[in-house]
């Protein structure tokens, strides 16, 4: 059952429940572990259910929640059953069973759980008693009690700004407990590792806004300055490299001194997380612009799990006359902070390789409607194995041609998306759109899915666009996370 809570966590729904079935688990009414599991599940279909079909799966997670109670008396399913009957509309019955969830707490005999557990249910009750007063008092102390709980702090953010928008009570408190925000950055290399100009402007914008969590690249310059400015402030660091470790060092670090080599040592080896792009070469032009749409998305998708803030952060060189800092929104929800750093003179360049392209891949079975060249689209549509294929410049393209393509067929198609690293002079499109059709091969009717690469990017370049892990696919030699991809 853990994998299958991991999974619900995560945001893959479907995926949770078809192992839930698999495993035998939804036949258990006689194991209060799988009734708690069933409501939970429940509960996520019912978010994201349409409006007429929302309370009937409310109905069914609260008699899971209650018959998981039933079996062995516990404060989860208790206070997990007394939210959804209000969000089902019963208010009494919630006080009812928030109070009885208080008297457990009471008692001493609940099941053993944290003490952050058991000081923010008793925080639950009372605001579904409509004592937000005493709910805020509460979750303060369980803050305090786990004060790097960010994913437990973002649950109870969530079900709390849920009651009480259903009670039309204040919750400013709830800011209190919202986990740190999430930072993408990209950086120049044209600095000194002795740029102390530099720093002080990178440190200031880190100090205001208190990200928890960095995700970028480890280039020479900016890059490791934002990384280690981020570490000394208690930031997670999550590396994102457009080619292996060993090709990134050699083109993008040594060449600016031996001094930067070594901090980048550090900082990979002090970091939470450090990913590559499989890519046969050193890193290129499209490799780095791959990687940079990617770690967006990441940003976008942990601020999202946390309920917290996004941003970017982007450091340029420029004449000393335009040392400034600007700030953009390029998409909802998205903001970016540009910090504008004179260039250091005689600064060693570090040519990225020009022999790569990215394209946006899409692919539709052979009975939809085929795609006319026009302005926007790349330079190929082929159809093999019963799949179409055509190539663009970016996602915002390919999205917009699947619109127009299932708009012009009449029809709901099961489409695959790719973004892909593709030589500059393509021989062989079959080659390039093998991933986008192998997805698409496995979508249903009228559903979208994308690769990992795809999906992040989307993410990054559109506040509005959602994306839920549903598994993978076998390509070639290769497997491929894949994601289902909406709009919100």
């Amino acid at each position: 059952m853990p994998v299958i809570r991991s999974l619900a966590r995560s945001g893959a729904i479907e995926l949770a429940w078809s192992a839930f079935e698999e495993a035998g688990w939804h036949e258990r009414d006689d194991l209060s572990e799988a009734l708690c599991l069933k409501g939970r599940l429940f509960k996520d279909r019912a978010a994201l259910a349409s409006p007429g079909q929302r309370g009937a799966w409310l109905d069914q997670a609260i008699n899971a929640y209650l018959a998981a109670f039933d079996l062995s008396p516990a404060t989860y399913p208790l206070i997990n059953a007394a939210t959804l009957a209000l969000l089902s509309g019963d208010k009494a019955r919630a006080e009812a069973l928030a109070r009885l969830t208080i008297e457990l707490l009471d008692s001493g005999t609940h099941e053993p759980e944290t003490p952050y557990w058991l000081t923010a249910t008793r925080a639950e009750a009372m605001l579904l008693l409509g004592d937000a007063q005493r709910s805020a008092t509460l979750v303060k102390q369980a803050v305090a009690l786990a004060p790097m709980a960010w994913e437990d702090h973002a649950s109870t953010l969530a079900q709390f700004s849920r009651i009480a928008e259903h009670l039309g009570l204040a919750v400013d408190w709830l800011e209190d407990i919202r986990p740190p925000a999430s930072l993408s950055y990209r950086g120049t290399m044209g600095l000194s590792p002795q740029d102390r100009a530099a720093s002080t402007q990178i440190e200031a914008v880190l100090k205001r806004e208190r990200p928890g969590f960095l995700y970028g690249a480890l280039a020479a310059g900016a890059d490791i300055l934002i990384a280690e400015a981020g570490l000394r402030q208690g930031a997670r660091l999550h590396v994102l490299l457009p080619a292996s470790i060993e090709a990134f060092r050699a083109l993008s670090v040594m060449p600016f001194g031996t001094e930067w080599g070594a901090r980048f040592d550090d900082l990979c080896a002090a970091a939470d997380s450090v990913e590559t792009i499989a890519t046969p070469g050193p890193p290129s032009v499209a490799g780095v612009a791959l990687a940079q749409a990617m770690v967006r998305g990441l940003a976008v998708v942990n601020a999202r799990e946390l309920q917290s803030r996004v941003l970017t952060l982007e450091v340029d060189c420029l004449p000393p006359s335009a040392r400034t800092e600007g700030v953009s929104s390029p998409a909802p929800g998205l903001r970016t902070i540009r910090i504008a750093c004179a260039e250091t003179v005689g600064a060693a360049t570090s040519p990225l390789a020009d022999d790569q392209q990215l394209l946006a891949v899409i692919a539709w079975p052979e009975g939809g409607a085929p795609i006319e060249r026009e302005s926007g689209y790349a330079s190929w549509c082929d159809l093999a194995d019963g799949i179409w294929a055509a190539a663009y410049a970016d996602p915002g393209a390919a999205v917009a041609a699947v619109r127009r393509l299932e708009r012009d067929s009449g029809e709901p198609l099961s489409i695959g998306l790719d973004y892909v690293l593709a030589p500059a002079v393509l021989e062989s499109p079959g080659a390039v759109a093998a991933g986008a059709r192998a997805i698409a091969r496995t979508a249903r009717p009228g559903q979208w899915l994308a690769s990992r690469a795809m999906a992040l990017s989307l993410v990054g370049e559109a506040g509005d666009m959602m994306i839920q892990p549903v598994g993978e696919v076998r390509c070639a030699a290769c497997a491929i996370d894949v994601y289902a991809i909406a709009s919100a």
